[in-house]
């Protein structure tokens, strides 16, 4: 299949879960396109928030957004109160303790309207913080597929 193509099938399934739902994870194994495809799919919100524990992801990110802010961390994202917000964590799999524990605590106490996509290698990886999913999306070589989703009413998204 077009490498064009797949990345594009991916942009739709993920642009209509972003669309519908507030806490979205997205797992995905490395080179499977969750990053990218995530930054291309965000591009209309008006503030994009990044965190990632990996430095080096930080360059690429600006590279391909250069308008995205990178936040120094994840409980930063609350002193950032817009309406049209996403906040992007990615590398969660390669999180040390303290940084997993800070996402808990932004999932579990969530108040505002923010939209959060945190990207993970394996659903392994965050099975304590299931419960907060409002969508579940796993990338895979060729394909995106929905594995759980909680559908919201417009008016609460």
């Amino acid at each position: 299949m077009d490498e064009a193509l797949v990345y594009a099938v991916k942009e739709e399934i993920l642009s209509s879960i972003i669309k519908k739902h507030n806490i979205i994870f997205l797992s995905g194994w490395s080179k499977t396109g969750k990053t990218i495809t995530t930054l291309k799919t965000i591009a209309y919100f008006e503030v994009r928030l990044y965190f990632s524990p990996i430095k080096q992801s930080t360059k690429i990110v600006l590279s391909i957004d250069p308008e995205i802010q990178i936040l120094g961390s994840v409980s930063s994202y609350i002193s950032v109160n817009s309406e049209d917000t996403i906040f992007v964590i990615d590398d969660y799999s390669s999180s040390d303790n303290n940084i997993k524990l800070e996402v808990h605590d932004v999932l579990k106490n969530k108040k505002t309207n923010t939209k959060i996509l945190l990207i993970v290698r394996a659903f392994l990886d965050i099975k304590d913080l299931l419960i907060y999913a409002d969508a579940l999306v796993r990338f895979k070589k060729n394909t995106a597929e929905v594995i759980y989703s909680r559908f919201q009413e417009a008016e609460n998204v």
